[in-house]
């Protein structure tokens, strides 16, 4: 079978406003982006988390990297976490 790898990131803001941010995945496996957005009425955090689900037939043994890009306001990808999965 596949894998299933889930991130959880929390959104820390400084006063009120929108973010909207999307998960990218390497190697990209062709999935549409998953993404949203969320809004602040005041400075805050938010806690968010999506899964990236690979098929049955996922090669094993890759680094895989997953990283929460900040589409508005920061243009800017946040640090890659790296996965490595082997069934034994």
């Amino acid at each position: 079978g596949g894998a299933t790898y889930t991130l959880t990131a929390t959104v820390s803001v400084n006063g009120p406003g929108e973010v909207r941010y999307h998960w990218n995945q390497y190697p990209y496996d062709g999935a549409k982006p998953e993404g949203g957005k969320l809004n602040f009425p005041d400075a805050g955090k938010k806690i968010i988390s999506w899964s990236w689900i690979l098929k049955p037939g996922a090669v094993q043994g890759v680094d895989r990297k997953i990283a929460l890009y900040i589409d508005i306001p920061n243009n800017a990808e946040m640090e890659r976490v790296i996965f490595n999965w082997t069934c034994q």
